[in-house]
């Protein structure tokens, strides 16, 4: 949840500095040139953005989960995947 939040105000601040408009309350980004923070602003909100519903998948998903079992003759290892 922090890094969505985080990557989403990171992105609202690059297009802010695009649109020369205050898309965010808590701060001024008109003095933000477009040029070179506020693409590289809105490039590391997009990986933010794309790491938080990544990492929120996988845990609505519960990848990783799985158990080993040890019998006398076999062991068998489970891991759930991604769908």
């Amino acid at each position: 949840l922090t890094i969505t939040l985080g990557g989403l105000g990171f992105f609202l601040n690059g297009c802010s500095s695009y649109f020369n408009t205050n898309l965010l309350i808590f701060s001024d980004a008109s003095s933000i040139a477009f040029i070179p923070q506020g693409i590289i602003l809105m490039f590391y909100g997009t990986v933010a953005l794309i790491l938080g519903l990544f990492l929120c998948l996988t845990i609505i998903w519960d990848v990783g989960f799985g158990y080993n079992d040890y019998n006398a003759d076999q062991i068998t290892v489970y891991r759930k995947g991604f769908p």
